[in-house]
């Protein structure tokens, strides 16, 4: 995605928490609106019913055209394989997706779609969500800015099922990886795209102050307790991935394991391509989806709904038995943002991230170098570089 198309997308984004928010809790005064957000921009000093109807219009148009999208999205491959090739003789995906393939796709997409619709319109389903998170979260079902999160929620889950349909499964998913090109400029865009959505889900400068968003989201000046707790987590999560990588060479052959890995490890290669990179990699990951999920997300969805999205979202680990250290490394960050803070969550999941590539770009440096004359032993690759999270 070029800077264009990103600056594009972004200002969408910060256009409907902007508009949701402020269907939460009224449009403040016309200045402030003006240098804080991009799409709610009014001509009188305090809101009206009509201005308020107004924008209530173009939130929903703007969540139905996300809506209408993922269907869309999971019907071009099936449109891909009815439209004749390209002058160049290449087709509209690369590869193009089994006919199976396309028609679970459009699947998938067709059910995002009319949950997500549902979501937006259905009083009595959102109630029904209420009920079901109960006090383990704070999901309001008449909160424009919760029912914003369900449905973007929904929207990011598709997308990667969808993508994992379209590209032929791991193989495919690798393959694509393998051909992006992974920069510290991207992480740091990747970055600004999580703390957007955190910040200003929660109501920055529309409902919260910058110390009261920084308060809502869990995030403090690191304390002893939050660097002890940190590292103790991360080294326990490095633990579990290590036995769990281990044990799955007692009971799966190499060639299976390879099979479940190659997403896993491209991307792991692929974020090891210089020292800066992984450092930049694990930073970003750390303090992007810990503020996003456990700092904005956990307080109103509950700890079990978060994980399980953090989960979905991580593609290369997608129908593999790995799914289930994401999900544990994910519950324990919850557990972690709970006990202590989410900044002790960011250390953990920095120290995680950050050790497994470091040894990763260290395994590589020696495999060039010529040090390792043999393969590098199996409980290696699976415990530092399959299981990559």
């Amino acid at each position: 995605m070029d800077w264009i198309s990103s600056a594009i997308l972004l200002g969408y984004f910060i256009g409907l928490l902007a508009l949701a928010n402020s269907q939460d809790k009224g449009l403040k005064k016309a200045v402030r609106q003006v240098l804080t957000y991009p799409f709610s921009v009014t001509t009188v000093e305090e809101d009206t019913p009509a201005t308020s109807t107004r924008w209530l219009l173009l939130l929903r148009a703007m969540l139905l055209t996300l809506v209408v999208g993922i269907f869309v999205y999971g019907a071009i491959g099936l449109y891909a394989r009815t439209m004749p090739p390209l002058p160049t003789g290449e087709a509209l995906l690369d590869p193009l997706p089994t006919e199976q393939n396309a028609q679970y796709a459009l699947v998938v997409g067709s059910l995002a779609a009319l949950w997500g619709g549902a979501i937006l319109f259905s009083g009595a389903l959102r109630r029904g969500i209420q009920r079901a998170i109960g006090q383990s979260g704070t999901f309001n079902a008449d909160s424009w800015v919760h029912r914003l999160a369900l449905v973007l929620a929904i929207c990011v889950t598709t997308s990667t099922l969808i993508d994992y349909l379209l590209l032929g499964g791991l193989e495919g998913v690798a393959q694509n990886l393998d051909a992006q090109s992974v920069n510290v400029q991207l992480t740091l865009l990747n970055l600004a795209l999580l703390l957007v959505a955190a910040a200003f889900g929660v109501g920055l400068f529309v409902r919260r102050s910058v110390l009261e968003t920084l308060q809502r989201l869990g995030l403090r000046r690191p304390t002893t307790a939050d660097i002890l707790w940190g590292t103790g987590m991360a080294f326990f999560m490095l633990g579990i991935a290590f036995v769990f990588g281990l044990s799955l060479t007692l009971f799966q052959t190499p060639e299976q394991i390879a099979a479940q890995s190659s997403a896993s490890q491209e991307l792991a290669r692929a974020l090891s391509g210089s020292f800066l990179l992984v450092f930049a990699a694990s930073i970003s990951a750390a303090v992007g989806e810990e503020i996003l999920f456990r700092g904005a997300l956990q307080p109103v969805f509950g700890l079990i709904p978060t994980t399980i999205f953090f989960a979905l979202i991580h593609s290369q680990y997608t129908f593999t038995p790995s799914s289930l250290v994401i999900i544990v490394v994910g519950g324990l960050l919850g557990w972690l943002k709970n006990r202590q803070s989410t900044t002790a969550a960011i250390i953990a999941h920095f120290l995680y991230n950050f050790v497994q590539l470091a040894l990763l770009f260290l395994v590589i440096q020696l495999e060039q170098s010529g040090f390792f004359p043999i393969p590098t032993p199996e409980a290696i690759i699976v415990g530092f570089r399959a299981l990559f999270g």
